[in-house]
C-alpha cells in the first residue's frame, strides 16, 4: 500500500505540527521533515527530521523519531477490533521498562480523551533489519525465546490468547470473502482444522503454558539493533509459545527465497524447535512455574494453534485495498500454513 502522510500530522500546519511535537516532548522542535513509511492495518507511521531551534548541542533528543498515529478506522477496522493502538501504548508505559528484552525507547505518548491517538517513538532504522539473506532463523528464535523467559508475573498485562482469539473470530465469521476465497482451495486436513476451529465454541485450545507472547512475530517486525529489537506490540498477551512459534515458522517459509527453501522441511521444523529450547533461558512456564514440554511436544502444541493463526492471512486477503505484494505474501503464508501443518501432525504422532 502506498504510504501517506500519518494521519495525526495530515490534519495539522507546519506550525502546528512544531508545536504538538514540542508539547508532546517538553522541549521547543522543528519538524524539518516528514517521511512517510507506511500506512498499516493499525497504525499510520512516519519518521520525522527534528532539530532544537536554539540548542546548544547538548540535547539527549535524536534527529529523527517514529510518529505512529491511529490508522483510520473505516479503513482499517481490525486495530479498532484489537484495540491494538491502546495496546501498545501500554505496552511502552507499564511493561517495556521492566523487560530486560531490546524494544525501542518510547519518547512520548498523545494521550487523548478517547484514547492514545499517537507514539512518539525511537527509530531504529529499516536498512538493518533482520532478513533471511543476512540472518539465519536462528537468531530470530533466540529472540523469541528471551521474549518467551520473561518472568509474567509482575507484569502489568491485561490480555490474553482468549481474548485475541475472540476478536479474531468475530472478525472471520462476518468476514465471507475471506472465507469464500478459503473453500475454493483444495481440500485438505489443515482447511477441515481451521473451519473447525472456527465452529468451536471454546475461544482456543487448551494449553496450561503460558507467556507473554507477541503474537505477530515475524521478519518485518525483528529489527537487527541491539542483538535483535521487537517492534510492534500492538497485538502482545499471555498465552502460549507455541501460537508466536507456529506463526513465525510459517511466516519465515513464507517469506524465505527460494534457495534457501528447506529440502527436507521435517528436519528443518526439529531443529527449530531444538535451537529454540536449547537457548532458552527459562524452561518453564512462565505462569504456572511447570516445565516445558518436548520438542515433540511443541509440535503437537503448534498444530493445535496452526489453524487459528491462519486466520490472520485470510482476513488480510480479505481486504479489497490490500496492495499486490502484500496479497502475494499472505497467500505465502496460508500455503506455508498448510505445509508447516502436515509436519507438525508428522512429527507429533
Amino acid at each position: 500500500m502506498a504510504s501517506k502522510l500519518t494521519s495525526k500530522l495530515k490534519h495539522l500546519s507546519p506550525g502546528s505540527r512544531d508545536r504538538w511535537l514540542s508539547d508532546l516532548l517538553a522541549v521547543p522542535i522543528k519538524i524539518d521533515r516528514i517521511e512517510p513509511i507506511l500506512t498499516g492495518h493499525i497504525a499510520d507511521v512516519s519518521r520525522l527530521h527534528i532539530s532544537e531551534p536554539g540548542s546548544t548541542g547538548t540535547s539527549t533528543l535524536p534527529s529523527t523519531v517514529i510518529v505512529k498515529s491511529t490508522a483510520d478506522p473505516l479503513i482499517n477496522p481490525l486495530g479498532q477490533t484489537f484495540d491494538s493502538f491502546a495496546r501498545e501504548a501500554h505496552f511502552y508505559t507499564a511493561i517495556a521498562p521492566k523487560l530486560s528484552l531490546s524494544v525501542p525507547h518510547c519518547w512520548a505518548i498523545d494521550q487523548q480523551i478517547t484514547g492514545p491517538s499517537a507514539l512518539i517513538i525511537e527509530d531504529l532504522g529499516t536498512a538493518t533489519a533482520f532478513e533471511h539473506h543476512v540472518c539465519p532463523v536462528e537468531n530470530a528464535l533466540e529472540c523469541l525465546s528471551g521474549l518467551h523467559s520473561v518472568e509474567i508475573k509482575s507484569l502489568a498485562i491485561n490480555q490474553d490468547i482468549d481474548s485475541n482469539i475472540s476478536s479474531l473470530k468475530s472478525i472471520c465469521k462476518n468476514n465471507s470473502p475471506a472465507f469464500s476465497l478459503y473453500n475454493d482451495m483444495n481440500p485438505s486436513r489443515f482447511k477441515t482444522a481451521v473451519l473447525d476451529a472456527l465452529q468451536n465454541t471454546d475461544p482456543s485450545p487448551t494449553d496450561s503454558t503460558h507467556c507473554l507472547i507477541h503474537c505477530d512475530f515475524r521478519w518485518d517486525n525483528l529489527l537487527a539493533p541491539r542483538g535483535g529489537t521487537i517492534i510492534d506490540w500492538g497485538d502482545y498477551c499471555t498465552g502460549p509459545r507455541a501460537y508466536d512459534l507456529a506463526y513465525f515458522l510459517a511466516t519465515s517459509l513464507a517469506s524465505m527465497p527460494s534457495s534457501q527453501h528447506p529440502e527436507n522441511l521435517d528436519e528443518w521444523v526439529l531443529r527449530a524447535l531444538t535451537h529454540y529450547e536449547a537457548t532458552s533461558s527459562n524452561l518453564r512456564d512462565t505462569q504456572s512455574g511447570q516445565a516445558w514440554s518436548s520438542s515433540l511436544d511443541l509440535a503437537a502444541s503448534m498444530a493445535r494453534w496452526l489453524p487459528l493463526a491462519a486466520w490472520t492471512p485470510l482476513t488480510l486477503l480479505a481486504k479489497t485495498d490490500l496492495s499486490i505484494s502484500g496479497r502475494n505474501y499472505w497467500r505465502a503464508v496460508l500455503a506455508a500454513c498448510h505445509r508447516l501443518f502436515d509436519v507438525l501432525a508428522h512429527l507429533s504422532n
